[in-house]
């Protein structure tokens, strides 16, 4: 089941198996000098999570909510509608 404060227990099992490009890091950005800047950090940090795996991390779901609007644009379409039936039940 689903906690309400974080995607956790079954949502982040299912999820991190789903993954196909586990252990993917990106190597090209300078995250030191992105985290002089909190808010772009955590976008780009929920970003990399979603695109290529949680590392054993979880993404609390208020979060993952509340900056859903901007990451489903940047999200594969087929990651988006998965993430979106695991958090809504619906499929688009």
């Amino acid at each position: 089941m689903r906690s309400h404060g974080s995607v956790q227990t079954n949502l982040g099992l299912i999820y991190s198996h789903s993954c196909y490009n586990i252990g993917m890091y990106n190597w090209s950005v300078d995250e030191n000098y992105l985290k002089k800047f909190p808010k772009k950090y955590r976008l780009w940090r929920l970003e990399q999570m979603l695109s290529y795996g949680l590392d054993g991390e979880k993404i609390k779901r208020r979060e993952l909510l509340t900056h859903w609007e901007y990451l489903k644009k940047r999200l594969d379409p087929q990651r988006r509608r998965f993430l979106e039936f695991l958090l809504w039940n619906k499929l688009s």
